[in-house]
C-alpha cells in the first residue's frame, strides 16, 4: 500500500509540473505573439569621431580619413576625424 501512494504522489508532481510547463509555454508564446513591436531606432543619430592617437599627416591619420570616406557614404552619417597626440 505504501507504494501505491508513493506512486500517485509522484504521478501527481509529475502533472503539476506538465500543467506549469504547459502554463510557461503559452505564456512566452503570448507575449512573443501579441507583445508591442520593438521599433528599431536609427543608428547612429548623429556624426561619427574616430579619434587617431598620432598627429596629423601621419600614416594612421591618412588611414582614418580613407576609412572615414568609405564608411560615411555606407551608414548615411558624416565621419570625423579627430587627430588627438598622445590620445592612446
Amino acid at each position: 500500500m505504501r507504494r501505491t501512494r508513493q506512486r500517485t504522489s509522484v504521478a501527481s508532481a509529475r502533472e503539476d509540473f506538465d500543467m506549469t510547463r504547459r502554463v510557461l509555454v503559452a505564456a512566452a508564446i503570448a507575449a512573443t505573439l501579441f507583445g508591442a513591436p520593438a521599433s528599431a531606432q536609427t543608428y547612429p543619430t548623429c556624426p561619427i569621431t574616430i579619434v587617431n592617437p598620432f598627429g596629423p599627416g601621419s600614416a594612421s591619420d591618412t588611414l582614418c580619413r580613407i576609412i572615414g570616406d568609405k564608411l560615411g557614404p555606407m551608414l548615411g552619417q558624416p565621419i570625423v576625424i579627430e587627430d588627438r597626440p598622445g590620445a592612446i
